[in-house]
């Protein structure tokens, strides 16, 4: 135990292992040109030595414990990955199944949707066909009578035959219409760009020269092309143009204003005003609707079914209409229909 302590001591420094007392060792270094010396015992550097292993003991007992920690933390990491792989691949495998069966419903969905297209078509056809003669039939006897039997008809008889006749033809008419509304829907889309200054003038003068009124002005303003299927946006122009022209000729000074604006979505906005009979806006909710109809007959003739199409067209192109009116002040027909160069 003596000897331990002694040896101890001796490495402190405290102590010289012979006689001639401890022995130094010089350090000679040079900073910033000068020369310096430092004399250290063989104790001293001995301490400095268990310090500096003490140290790196230390040290790497740390990293011993991080490395461990650190092991522990990435298996851990490694489960829940795991965990996550086989959730995603569940997943997957789910969503796999699911599209599997929406592919096999879309495909009925859409069988079915053939199959009804194919119904209704042929409907149309057999309305066309087995109504239509009949109607033509009543209004050809009613004529027949008129010419054959007239000078021996009373007044009364002969207001009954006209009324007959005027009715079959109407009712032709609106069969007419009820075909052009369904075919909107079975007809398919063909788009391309569209010049919709030159189909708006085109419409107008087309619409004007069998109009009654010869005063009746048409104010066009520069319109942006768009993007549809040629013959339905025409569509829209005759049945917008047509009604405002219908409604504005009994006024002195008939006026029809088209004009658009751009909001800079890829949409186009258009717009048909004139100042005609109006309507009353509580009832603006029945202007789109088959068959319905804010004025009589004997006002203004028509079958209710213009404006139905309309909408049919610019839903069909992605787009929407509204109206605004006041009764005796004119309405305004909005539209909207994608931007040239955009898709449908």
């Amino acid at each position: 135990m003596r000897a331990y302590l002694t040896v101890l001591f001796f490495a402190l420094g405290f102590l010289p292992l012979d006689a001639q007392g401890p022995k130094k060792r010089e350090l000679t270094f040079t900073l910033f040109g000068k020369t310096g010396h430092l004399y250290l015992t063989v104790g001293t550097l001995g301490l400095l030595t268990i310090i500096v292993l003490t140290f790196l003991l230390m040290v790497s007992a740390a990293l011993t414990v991080i490395a461990r920690r650190r092991a522990r933390e990435t298996q851990t990491a490694n489960r829940k990955l795991e965990v996550e792989i086989v959730e995603r691949k569940r997943a997957e495998a789910e969503v796999n199944k699911l599209n599997a069966e929406l592919e096999l419903r879309v495909a009925d969905r859409t069988t079915q949707l053939r199959d009804a297209n194919k119904q209704l078509e042929a409907f149309s056809y057999s309305v066309a066909h087995d109504l239509k003669g009949p109607l033509r039939a009543i209004s050809g006897y009613a004529n027949a009578l008129k010419e054959d039997y007239g000078s021996t008809l009373d007044a009364e008889a002969t207001q009954f035959l006209t009324s007959i006749e005027r009715g079959a033809q109407t009712m032709g008419k609106l069969i007419n219409d009820l075909l052009a509304f369904s075919r909107q829907g079975m007809k398919e889309m063909k788009p391309s760009g569209i010049d919709m200054n030159q189909m708006a003038a085109s419409v107008f003068e087309e619409l004007r020269r069998g109009a009654r009124e010869s005063k009746l002005e048409c104010r066009i303003q520069s319109l942006p092309s768009a993007c549809g299927d040629r013959a339905m946006v025409q569509q829209i122009w005759v049945n917008l143009l047509s009604n405002a022209i219908k409604f504005s000729e009994p006024r002195d000074n008939p006026i029809v204003e088209v004009g658009s604006t751009q909001n800079g979505t890829g949409e186009n906005h258009y717009y048909v005003k004139d100042n005609g009979a109006g309507f009353d806006m509580q009832y603006a909710n029945k202007l789109f609707g088959v068959f319905q109809r804010l004025h009589s007959g004997k006002e203004f003739e028509g079958t209710g079914v213009g404006l139905a199409i309309v909408q049919r067209v610019v839903q069909r192109h992605g787009g929407r209409v509204w109206a605004e009116g006041r009764v005796n002040e004119g309405a305004t027909f909005h539209f909207t229909l994608p931007a040239e160069g955009k898709d449908l």
